[in-house]
C-alpha cells in the first residue's frame, strides 16, 4: 500500500470532519467550502436530473449527498469512507466503488460528467498526465490548487506548511500545478476550457469545467 493510499485510509472520514464541518473559519476549511458551492453551482447548470455523474475520490460521498442526477458512481481508495458512503445513500441510482481512480478513469465514457475535486494535488506529475490522459466523458468538473497563487510567502502556504508538518507530520504533502500545465494536459486530452474560477492569494483554488472538443 503506498503512502497516500494509507493516509487517506486511516484519515480520510476525521479529514473530511474538519474541513465540511468544523465552526472555526480557517483558510483552508473556507478554501474546501467554497470550492464545493461552486461546483454544486456548475453541477446545477451543467446536468439534467437524468445526467449521469462519474466521482474520482468521493470520498464518503459529501458531493454525492448534495446532488440529483440519473446515475452516480463514486470511487475512492479508502475502504473507510466507501463504507459511510454506502450507509448513507439508499438508492439504485448510487453507487459506490473502493479503487483507485486511476484505474476507473477510463470508465469515464460511461458517464455524461466526471467530477474530481483536489483529486490532482494528492497525485505525482506522472499520475495526473495519465489521468488526463484516460478521461472520455463528454464534461469533466474539477478543481486544483494553483501554483501561482501558493506561493511560499502567502497566507495559504504558510498555513498549509504549518499543517502538512505539525498536524499530517509530513506523512503526505498537497501538490500545487501551474495553469499553463493544466491546459497543456486538457489540450493533449481533447478538452477546452468553458469555465475557470479566479484564483487568490486567500483561495488558491480554481474551479474548471471543460468539455469535449
Amino acid at each position: 500500500m503506498s503512502p497516500t493510499i494509507a493516509f487517506w485510509e486511516k484519515r480520510i472520514l476525521a479529514w473530511e470532519k474538519r474541513r465540511y464541518s468544523h465552526p472555526l473559519f480557517l483558510p483552508l476549511y473556507w478554501n474546501l467550502r467554497k470550492r464545493l458551492r461552486i461546483t454544486l453551482k456548475m453541477l446545477e447548470s451543467l446536468a439534467p436530473e437524468n445526467a449521469s455523474v462519474l466521482e474520482l475520490g468521493c470520498g464518503s460521498g459529501i458531493l454525492a449527498s448534495r446532488i440529483s442526477c440519473g446515475k452516480y458512481l463514486g470511487v475512492d481508495t479508502a475502504s473507510a469512507a466507501i463504507k459511510r458512503a454506502e450507509a448513507r445513500f439508499v438508492g439504485a441510482n448510487f453507487a459506490f466503488r473502493q479503487a483507485n481512480a486511476l484505474d476507473v478513469a477510463g470508465e469515464s465514457c460511461e458517464f455524461d460528467i466526471t467530477a474530481f475535486l483536489g483529486l490532482t494535488d494528492w497525485l505525482s506529475e506522472n499520475e495526473t498526465s495519465a489521468l488526463f490522459s484516460s478521461l472520455r466523458s463528454p464534461t469533466i468538473l474539477f478543481s486544483y490548487t494553483e501554483a501561482a497563487t501558493a506561493r511560499p510567502w502567502q497566507p495559504y502556504s504558510i498555513y498549509r506548511n504549518v499543517f502538512d508538518r505539525f498536524i499530517q507530520k509530513n506523512a503526505i504533502r498537497a501538490r500545487s500545478m501551474a495553469g499553463a500545465e493544466i491546459d497543456r494536459l486538457l489540450a493533449r486530452s481533447g478538452y477546452r476550457v468553458k469555465f475557470r474560477t479566479r484564483a487568490s492569494f486567500l483561495n488558491p483554488s480554481r474551479v474548471i469545467c471543460a468539455e469535449k472538443a
